[in-house]
């Protein structure tokens, strides 16, 4: 079989729900490529108006070189104190590669998105004759439509984790990175309102249509019964993909060798597989976060078999409702210790850290009601269509 012949699955879910803990399990089996990280492939043709005109240096210069896929270029890459080992790709070759695959195909979102996971098979020595499947990414956003106008029968991975346990993640990693859950400058201008709209909302809205659309074409994989059943997991989505089940799946690897991935919860990453940390959420989380969550997307939560903690009693729901106007930690004070680590903290204790520190809280208080109300508006008024 040829290789833009191979059946192409894409992974898809929220961000922080565990895909690169599957892709480390899927990564060193001969049937499967698979590449070590999410390439964004669907955002960066689109955002950069990629089209079948662009000549294949423009497409070089977007994908490979404005997006994660350069960090092949380098030997390591060093993501939250994780340090990811891509001392095996030659670059250069990889280049080859994707140039070569191009340049016998015309230019296109298919071809240059297979063109990916050819170069990084070829550059790997990949045998092709036993090559079954790729496993591509489709992850964050919903570019469920895009992906499907270029392979019409592509199937589908959702990796889901917990809703309560997801919003955790996400809420520790922005915490941790930014130093506080309302940034005065950047990107994101509130991650309150980042975390559980772009993110969860528009990922459980994709799930719960793509389950009616697909049915058997998604596979739902749970990221806390990857941590406590692996193998029987791992096993079963094997079955689903056609290929051999292995021991060597039960292993987290980044291109053949041992991983180390980044964690929000500590400054080393994490290796193997940790059954402890599938429901760390039930002690690290408060009370009203938990119930917040769980009045939110008790919709969601329930047809996916996700149990609450709180009864759905009247008055329950009251204290539910209130407790999703509870300002987050880090949401309006500043998180001291993860600042001091963020750029507007890495002078030190300075004059300019406080005049900061005081900005940010000032920032956050006066935005605060304005974020958490239109927000919870929102939210209340979506709560009913998952």
């Amino acid at each position: 079989m040829r290789f833009e012949q191979l059946p192409i699955v894409f992974l898809q879910g929220a961000g922080r729900s565990g895909s690169d803990l599957l892709r480390t399990l899927l990564d060193n089996h001969d049937e499967i490529v698979v590449l070590p990280f999410n390439d964004k492939f669907s955002s960066v043709w689109i955002q950069n108006k990629l089209n079948n005109e662009s000549s294949i240096d423009d497409v070089v210069d977007k994908v490979l070189y404005s997006s994660k896929i350069v960090n092949f270029k380098q030997d390591y890459f060093i993501n939250m104190g994780a340090r990811q080992d891509y001392s095996m790709i030659n670059w250069k070759l990889y280049e080859k590669f994707f140039r070569q695959y191009l340049s016998k195909n015309h230019v296109c979102s298919r071809n240059t998105r297979i063109a990916i996971y050819y170069a990084f098979a070829k550059v790997l020595k990949k045998d092709f004759q036993k090559l079954k499947i790729i496993v591509a990414d489709g992850y964050y956003s919903d570019y469920t439509s895009f992906i499907i106008k270029d392979f019409p029968e592509a199937r589908f991975i959702h990796i889901l984790k917990d809703h309560r346990s997801n919003i955790h993640s996400l809420k520790e990693y922005y915490r941790q990175a930014l130093g506080t859950m309302n940034p005065i400058s950047g990107t994101i201008r509130n991650v309150f309102f980042h975390i559980l709209n772009d993110y969860m909302v528009t990922n459980m809205k994709m799930l719960h249509r793509n389950q009616k659309t697909f049915k058997d074409r998604l596979k739902i994989v749970k990221h806390e019964e990857i941590l406590t059943a692996p193998k029987r997991t791992i096993s079963s989505l094997c079955r689903w993909l056609g290929v051999e089940f292995n021991k060597n799946l039960l292993k987290t690897t980044r291109i053949g060798k041992p991983s180390i991935s980044s964690s929000a919860f500590n400054d080393t990453g994490i290796t193997g597989i940790n059954p402890e940390i599938a429901f760390r959420w039930r002690t690290q989380m408060s009370s009203s976060e938990i119930r917040m969550i769980e009045f939110l997307f008790e919709n969601s939560m329930n047809a996916l078999g996700y149990k609450g903690v709180f009864p759905k009693s009247f008055s329950n729901k009251i204290l539910a409702l209130f407790a999703c106007f509870l300002p987050w930690k880090g949401e309006i004070l500043p998180h001291k210790e993860a600042l001091k680590r963020s750029r507007f903290g890495k002078r030190g204790l300075s004059f300019w850290f406080f005049m900061k520190f005081f900005v940010y809280t000032i920032n956050n208080l006066l935005m605060y009601p304005i974020n958490r109300g239109r927000l919870i508006f929102y939210l209340l008024s979506n709560r009913y269509t998952f």
